[in-house]
């Protein structure tokens, strides 16, 4: 039986969580350890280059087929899909509200929007439904399907080089810079570590396509005078993340809104203690490390300077986020996931 796997070329960004996921799939499936599935395809919506016949519109499926559509953003043949006469389920990586795209690309806030109500539209036309966290599950069951079955992200472990020692105060972010991944908070809550701890540095690490969001971004660390103390690194291989996640001192992320974060499980499992926005459920379902709560940036950067120079504190953390991990790195998830898939076909 042959699985095919959908999703929307901007997940074949190397790093990209949902690309990840559904290469860990399809590694699975070759490797022949499922006694079902043994055969695999992925096809991407508005694919910029690569052959067309990796295109849904140029799809033929064959009996005995399953598809597995990643939902996260509007995709343009999604009616098409689901009329092809073989069973298609949904992966749901949650949709990034289209408000917060609203003040810097209009364009793409009409993307989300859309990807929304054709969520709506949709939704119960699809065989099954399977979400990366319970935050994402529980829209699901607010629109009137069940059940709907939470399924984590498959992932990879950042592979750290031990030789590299810890850098004192190199504090790390992974991740796109979009807004609702709350940058500027970052920011803020920097100003204050620097001041107390002049060493530390944040590395920004992630796509800044959007740079009507990043632009304000870097004239804010212009204008509190922090460009010595904050890097924009942009995309990096895979090579230089893990290499971030070597020198990594501390993680932090302010984001408001995610449908599962995986930087942060990369975190836990690098070693590096994490502090995180409690306004993002995922934080919050993860158990990540510290998470804090309002604005109050000083006692945030007091919190953040205590993870990194508090050794006995530190490695508490770490050991909390160690047994918070084990649950989404048991190797058999993806076997349990595509046996489930097979339940509802």
């Amino acid at each position: 039986m042959r699985l095919v796997q959908i999703a929307r070329a901007r997940a074949r960004s190397p790093g990209d969580a949902i690309q990840t996921d559904m290469q860990l799939v399809t590694d699975y499936i070759e490797s022949g350890q499922h006694p079902v599935f043994n055969e695999q395809r992925t096809l991407y919506e508005l694919s910029e280059s690569g052959d067309v016949r990796d295109h849904p519109a140029f799809f033929q499926p064959r009996r005995g087929d399953v598809i597995l559509l990643h939902y996260s953003i509007d995709f343009d043949h999604l009616e098409e899909i689901l009329n092809w006469p073989v069973p298609v389920v949904m992966m749901y990586h949650n949709i990034t509200p289209a408000h917060f795209l609203e003040p810097y690309d209009l364009l793409l806030a009409g993307k989300l929007r859309k990807a929304r109500q054709d969520l709506e539209r949709y939704l119960s036309r699809f065989r099954a439904w399977f979400a990366a966290s319970e935050f994402s599950a529980l829209e699901l069951r607010n629109l009137g399907v069940a059940p709907v079955t939470i399924r984590p992200v498959a992932f990879r472990l950042p592979l750290t080089n031990g030789s590299i020692p810890r850098q004192r105060g190199h504090i790390i972010f992974v991740g796109r810079m979009f807004p609702n991944k709350n940058v500027e908070e970052l920011i803020k809550i920097m100003f204050y570590i620097s001041a107390s701890l002049p060493e530390a540095r944040l590395l920004l690490l992630g796509p800044s396509f959007l740079t009507s969001y990043v632009r304000p971004l870097k004239m804010l660390v212009s204008r509190l005078g922090l460009e010595g103390a904050i890097e924009f690194h942009g995309e990096v291989s895979e090579e230089m993340l893990n290499q971030a996640y070597s020198r990594a001192d501390l993680f932090m992320t302010a984001s408001v809104h995610e449908g599962f974060a995986v930087p942060v499980l990369e975190a836990m499992g690098a070693g590096i203690p994490v502090l995180a926005s409690a306004r993002s459920a995922a934080h919050g379902e993860k158990r990540a490390g510290v998470l804090y709560y309002g604005e109050d940036y000083p006692r945030i950067a007091e919190m953040a300077i205590r993870l990194i120079v508090d050794r006995d504190f530190r490695e508490q953390i770490v050991a909390d986020q160690n047994q918070a991990l084990s649950e989404y790195t048991d190797p058999g998830n993806i076997h349990r996931f595509l046996s489930m898939i097979l339940q509802h076909v």
